[in-house]
């Protein structure tokens, strides 16, 4: 057993860092040090891929069933780095829109709708939704940590998960986080967004990771002893 954002951000080749996690069916923004995750900062939103394409289903209405959506979600979709702008060029032009060709043949031409629907990961509200938005989870779980390692934090932030693979995503993420960064606090911005083109399947890289280090076998947990102690063994190893 081992925590899915730990092994993101090892995959990375990073002890420490922030893992922006969004996945299908919930997004958290988790602060680690030295390979720890810190708890008590974490935060959570229920905002995450599934949500979008619901989102995505009512406003494209009738037009498409629900898991052709979400293909039409992942091909097409992408974070807006100013919204007011895109919306202002989709209404004033046709520059922006693609058209999806259906299994029948069909053709559906969408517009807006391409940054509407992620536009819900940092404005939740858009759905009726009351969490913060992801840029202001990542600040507020820096904020709960310790002062010696925020500006490692701000520094060190990891996207994982396939609602982070959206274009535009983590250059969005990086101006909403450097706007709401408290002043004085350095942000490396070439290293700022650690987003491997992989990063939907990170955790499972990070596991690869740590199974070929050589103090791997310190945490194991073998088959004689969990028939010994039962459940009781992994709560012990991994301090549950």
């Amino acid at each position: 057993l081992a925590n899915q954002s730990v092994l993101s951000l090892f995959a990375t080749g990073h002890t420490t860092g922030l893992v922006v996690e969004s996945g299908d069916a919930v997004s958290h923004t988790v602060p680690i040090y030295d390979g720890y995750c810190l708890p008590h900062a974490v935060c959570c939103t229920s905002v995450s891929g599934r949500g979008l394409t619901e989102y995505l289903v009512r406003i494209l209405m009738d037009k498409a069933e629900r898991e052709i959506v979400r293909d039409m979600k992942e091909k097409l979709c992408y974070v807006a780095l100013d919204v007011e702008q895109e919306t202002m060029t989709a209404s004033s032009s046709t520059s922006l829109e693609k058209i999806y060709r259906l299994p029948d043949g069909r053709e559906v031409q969408i517009c807006s709708e391409r940054f509407r629907c992620p536009e819900v990961l940092f404005q939740p509200d858009l759905v009726g939704n009351e969490s913060a938005g992801l840029h202001e989870n990542i600040c507020s779980s820096i904020m709960k940590c310790d002062i010696d390692i925020r500006t490692e934090l701000y520094s060190n932030i990891l996207l994982s998960g396939g609602s982070t693979m959206f274009p535009g995503f983590a250059e969005r993420v990086q101006n909403e986080v450097t706007a709401l960064a408290p002043a004085g606090v350095r942000i490396k911005v070439h290293d700022f967004i650690l987003a491997p083109p992989c990063r939907n399947i990170s955790a499972w890289r990070g596991g690869a990771v740590l199974a070929g280090l050589s103090s791997f076998q310190q945490i194991w947990v073998t088959k004689p002893e969990y028939d010994e102690s039962g459940p009781t063994i992994v709560h012990q190893v991994f301090n549950l």
